[in-house]
């Protein structure tokens, strides 16, 4: 818990620096239209006479990272450390592979540390030597970039979590659990540890800079399977596409399709169907029933229309009208 507070503090500084860096190379490479990935640490270089708060403010958080000195990466990770040794000690050789890991771990970070900041702040800018005409219109930013990257770079050293440097019993984080173990200095891991992890990391640290900055260390050999396990990243990235991406791709690709050609295909009949079914009705409907209906009330109103004549009001019309439907009765039976 003790390392998880350090650790919000300077991996949260290391990506606001890393994402500073990105939008100034994105803008380089929008201002003057180049095809590169502005994450590749391989175009940078010689970034920290352009960005000094963002270079310091990178360094402190890599070296709590690293966990050296005077940092409060030290304090939590020698705490972990020491009481990874105490934990396996008296166990079985495959316990202490843990702790053993956790120190080759440490040194890898440092290694890797100090060659990020090395290609990235120091040596010359890689585009400009490609492209000489570039002009680095790049900086650290308005106070926005600067007020967080110099508030966590101060919670990145030691005086947040402790007044002793060296000592992470004295946090006063720790202080506020009920009870805790592996605080007392009862054996030779709480000297031996931070000694032996900060003098390897510090050599660990100069190899790196003679490799990446002075160039005078023999570098590691970019050949042989090893550096090609190491360049495709495992190749756990094409493992991951071909067995993974591939097939969810394949299935997408497929459903799509069925959706498209087969559900969609099958709703768009009934749409057409139910669309056809409407307009038969409707011609039946404003034809036929509509029709009739308007049939027998055109002949309803003709019949009315002409019987309405024979009601004029007056006697006559009205013997007329008995005598001739007498009249037609009369030759109706003589037909008959």
């Amino acid at each position: 818990l003790f390392h998880l507070a350090t650790h919000a503090f300077f991996k949260c500084l290391l990506f606001l620096v890393a994402g500073i860096i990105i939008h100034e190379v994105q803008h380089i490479k929008d201002e003057y239209q180049l095809d590169i990935d502005p994450q590749n640490v391989l175009y940078m270089g010689g970034l920290r006479k352009k960005m000094p708060l963002t270079f310091i403010a990178c360094l402190i958080g890599g070296l709590a990272l690293v966990g050296l000195p005077l940092t409060s990466g030290y304090l939590s990770k020698d705490g972990i450390l020491i009481q990874s040794f105490e934990w396996s000690e008296g166990k079985n050789w495959v316990f202490k592979l843990i702790p053993i890991g956790a120190l080759i771990t440490s040194w890898l970070t440092a290694f890797y540390v100090a060659r990020l900041i090395s290609k990235v702040f120091f040596g010359e800018f890689k585009l400009a030597e490609i492209n000489p005409h570039i002009k680095l219109h790049i900086s650290d930013g308005g106070w926005q970039y600067k007020l967080p990257l110099i508030f966590l770079a101060i919670c990145c050293l030691f005086p947040l979590f402790s007044v002793n440097p060296v000592l992470y019993e004295h946090a006063w984080l720790l202080k506020g659990f009920a009870s805790i173990i592996g605080l007392d200095r009862v054996n030779i891991y709480h000297t031996i540890i931070p000694a032996g992890l900060n003098i390897i990391s510090v050599l660990v640290i100069y190899w790196a800079w003679s490799v990446y900055v002075k160039q005078k260390a023999l570098p590691l050999p970019e050949s042989g399977w090893l550096f090609k396990f190491s360049y495709h990243e495992w190749y756990i990235d094409k493992f991951y596409a071909r067995f993974i991406i591939a097939p969810v791709m394949a299935l997408s690709k497929t459903a799509q399709w069925t959706d498209r050609n087969i559900i969609d295909g099958f709703i768009h009949l009934l749409t057409d169907a139910g669309i056809a079914c409407s307009n038969i009705a409707k011609w039946t409907d404003r034809y036929i029933i509509d029709g009739i209906l308007h049939f027998i009330a055109s002949l309803v109103m003709g019949i009315g229309n002409f019987a309405r004549h024979f009601q004029g009001g007056k006697v006559q019309y009205y013997l007329f009208s008995m005598l001739a439907v007498i009249l037609a009765i009369f030759l109706f039976k003589i037909l008959i």
